[in-house]
């Protein structure tokens, strides 16, 4: 159902459908599938990733959320609750392979 995003500008484009009921775009939109990313993977990787590294991510996800999306904690839940269950866990998961290094320089944990 949700397709797996091997780069970040092309997500605004991708996400758009999905993310109609909600107003977020361009980066912020970015920023919300980046710490979703994070949060997914210290969930779901935990034979993959050892504590500390999930506590990071985990850690990393709130910062993206308190830092580069703008709105209340409750605007930006409904939002990853649109962005979750717009794909599987295996895509998330393999989104974050594929889009941390990205996501790491785009919404470093201290800007």
């Amino acid at each position: 159902m949700r397709t797996v995003l091997l780069t970040l500008p092309l997500l605004s484009l991708t996400l758009a459908p999905v993310m109609a009921d909600t107003p977020y775009e361009g980066r912020q939109l970015q920023a919300l599938q980046c710490a979703d990313y994070f949060a997914t993977a210290a969930l779901e990787l935990e034979d993959e990733l050892d504590a500390d590294t999930r506590g990071h991510l985990y850690s990393w996800s709130a910062v993206i959320l308190t830092t580069y999306v703008d709105g209340p904690w409750h605007q930006k839940d409904t939002a990853l609750k649109e962005i979750v269950a717009g794909r599987s866990l295996d895509e998330a998961v393999q989104g974050y392979r594929d889009n941390h290094d990205s996501c790491a320089a785009e919404f470093p944990f201290a800007p």
